[in-house]
């Protein structure tokens, strides 16, 4: 093509020449006529080069198209925008939090009830699976499942005839375990376990003169509340097991009576020997007053209570009337700490697994315990 343009340009320059002298000798162009030939002929030259001229700029045209995919890679390459597509939306943040699952609970005894009551960020027919163990009897539990409803769920699980004991509860969330709705389904596993200690309530027998009967206490240990003989007589009380066969004489004296003792026997009826009215209230041992390490107790008569923490000693004061006075330690077995008939004040080493204290006494006493 570039031939074709030089060539045409030739013949347009030899063809005016020759128009203007009228003849071009040495190409051989002897008239005005061959010139206006030869200047046609130089004309098509041109515009047939011509084209590739013009189309020549077309040909750089691939590398400007060339040049803007570079350019849109340079752009999607660009540092910070790598950073803004890497980071996580706003929105997923907030719905990834609000699948974390808030559960909580109380629990409680009410009489012969235990409620374990919650709330949690669940919504409406999640199920929440629940179990109540007692974890010293294992034979008393329950298990079960409860649905959210308005941010909250409950459980009141009848516990008459479980004993006295340490109760512990756990509450769970699990789309594992079992079927839950579309919309609880997004929620992540939660759990939550609280304890208590339960006390059943107290059984309480009454009445007037000797008597002989079964009872049923509120679990093992347990203490008796007795009061009687008003009057001054000789009053009694006996304890049996399940067989008739004795197991500890809780109450002889002739003087008027109340105090609290303690039954580690298993002890299931009671014999009754009095004149007047007399009543014996059954109470789980865990009922009684808890004492703090290092603490104080005083007190007149028989009397149970609880230490709060690891003993090592006790001061010891009473019996002033010199009738019998003995402090029993029990833990792991029986500790005899005092045993006289004596006024007494001294000082006792209290093994380390003493847990109950049990004083039988005639009038006044003191203890001061580390």
């Amino acid at each position: 093509m570039a031939i074709l343009n030089f060539l045409g340009l030739i013949g347009l320059l030899l063809g005016i020449i020759g128009l203007v002298r009228g003849s071009v000798p040495r190409v051989r162009i002897a008239n005005r006529k061959i010139a206006g030939v030869v200047l046609v002929i130089g004309l098509a030259f041109l515009l047939v080069g011509g084209p590739t001229q013009e189309s020549s700029p077309a040909q750089e045209e691939p590398e400007e198209a060339e040049r803007d995919p570079g350019e849109g890679v340079g752009e999607s390459e660009d540092p910070g925008e790598e950073i803004e597509e890497e980071e996580e939306p706003e929105e997923d943040k907030i719905e990834e939090e609000a699948r974390d699952v808030k559960l909580a609970f109380d629990l409680k005894q009410e009489e012969e009830a235990l409620i374990l009551q919650g709330n949690t960020n669940l919504p409406d027919e999640a199920r929440i699976l629940w179990e109540v163990e007692h974890l010293d009897e294992p034979e008393y539990g329950d298990d079960g499942d409860v649905t959210v409803d308005d941010e909250g769920f409950e459980v009141i699980l009848d516990v008459g005839e479980w004993s006295a004991g340490r109760i512990e509860a756990r509450a769970v969330f699990d789309t594992d375990v079992v079927e839950q709705s579309p919309e609880a389904a997004e929620y992540e596993h939660a759990e939550e376990v609280q304890g208590l200690l339960y006390t059943p309530a107290p059984v309480v027998y009454e009445g007037s003169g000797n008597d002989y009967f079964a009872v049923k206490p509120p679990g093992d240990p347990f203490m008796l509340q007795i009061s009687g003989n008003a009057a001054a007589r000789h009053f009694a009380v006996t304890g049996y097991d399940a067989d008739g066969t004795r197991t500890e004489l809780f109450v002889n004296t002739t003087d008027p009576y109340s105090g609290t003792t303690l039954d580690l026997e298993r002890t299931r009826k009671l014999e009754i020997d009095a004149e007047g009215e007399w009543e014996v209230e059954l109470r789980s041992v865990w009922d009684a007053t808890v004492l703090e390490i290092p603490g104080e107790m005083e007190g007149t008569g028989d009397y149970v209570f609880l230490l709060g923490d690891e003993p090592s000693a006790a001061d010891i004061s009473g019996n002033e009337e010199s009738s019998h006075f003995a402090v029993h330690g029990i833990g792991q077995r029986q500790h005899l700490l005092v045993n006289t008939t004596d006024e007494y004040e001294g000082r006792e080493r209290v093994p380390g697994d003493v847990r109950i204290l049990q004083v039988t006494a005639v009038g006044d006493w003191e203890m001061s315990i580390e």
